[in-house]
């Protein structure tokens, strides 16, 4: 699964959004690499004017399979 927060949005947003989610099923031992594309829709949220907005700051991604156990990447728009 694939969360981003946005750290200084305008407006109040919900804490993690789920943006992208894949299903994949594992034994003991094994591992898999999974690939997730993320694009300005996915960091962005409707206004007050009804505007579709992407604001420049900074985001977190959050990559694994549930909220508790996921790994973080620091991303800046600008």
């Amino acid at each position: 699964m694939v969360f981003i927060r946005d750290l200084v949005a305008s407006l109040s947003q919900p804490v993690r959004r789920l943006r992208s989610f894949t299903r994949s099923t594992l034994g003991p031992g094994q591992s898999a690499t999974l690939t997730f594309e993320l694009g300005w829709k996915d960091l962005g949220f409707w206004d007050n004017q009804d505007h579709y907005a992407v604001e420049a700051g900074s985001f977190e991604v959050h990559v694994g399979g549930g909220l508790d156990h996921t790994q973080l990447v620091e991303l800046r728009v600008s």
